[in-house]
């Protein structure tokens, strides 16, 4: 039972870090919003192949400047389209596009193909997942304790005397010489063998 209780509370962090994580930038998206500026990027799209990515979902990397400086960024591409189009970008087969892409004009590095404003409402959803796990996690948590805890009243210290009765904490004696104790090792000591 520690051990589950231990995986909830390691849960209960992450849960936690990923909701605290996502309004950190539910609000740095939220404040880019007003005051992003925009740029052509040329966009290389592939499936995810690398260390860093090698999952099987479709992914846009693309390159642009600001001011002669060269910036990059990757972004999930869309899939959206007609099933020509998926095969053709299964098979690498489309030809490399153009597209706007949105950055903060104080960091480019910071920067998406989709506007900041519309990130704010995908930012504040994924706070929400978290913060639910989060509760789901205290929630099993609570019950995992007081779960323990009962274990731990109910079961502690119980032994059965010489005559089979269950004894309870509160009924145990520490004398050796109670006979409802004869297996006491002290008791067993003291009898007499032939």
């Amino acid at each position: 039972m520690k051990s589950i209780l231990g995986s909830l509370a390691l849960g209960l962090l992450l849960a936690l870090a990923y909701g605290a994580l996502s309004l950190y930038q539910a609000s740095r998206d939220n404040a880019i919003a007003p005051n992003e500026a925009t740029a052509t990027a040329y966009i290389h799209q592939h499936y995810g192949t690398s260390a860093n990515h090698a999952s099987n979902t479709l992914r846009c990397d693309y390159s642009f400047s600001v001011n002669g400086t060269p910036y990059v960024g990757h972004s999930p591409c869309s899939t959206a389209g007609s099933t020509k189009e998926a095969l053709e970008d299964l098979a690498g087969l489309r030809p490399d596009t153009n597209s706007t892409v949105y950055y903060d004009p104080n960091d480019p590095t910071t920067n998406s193909l989709v506007e900041f404003g519309a990130r704010v409402g995908d930012d504040y959803m994924r706070a929400k997942v978290g913060f639910a796990l989060a509760a789901a996690c205290i929630l099993f948590l609570g019950i995992g304790i007081v779960i323990t805890a009962k274990a731990g009243q109910s079961g502690g210290g119980m032994m059965v005397d010489a005559q089979g009765t269950m004894l309870y904490p509160d009924q145990i004696k520490s004398d050796p010489d109670d006979e409802r104790f004869s297996a006491h090792p002290t008791h067993i000591s003291s009898e007499k063998t032939d």
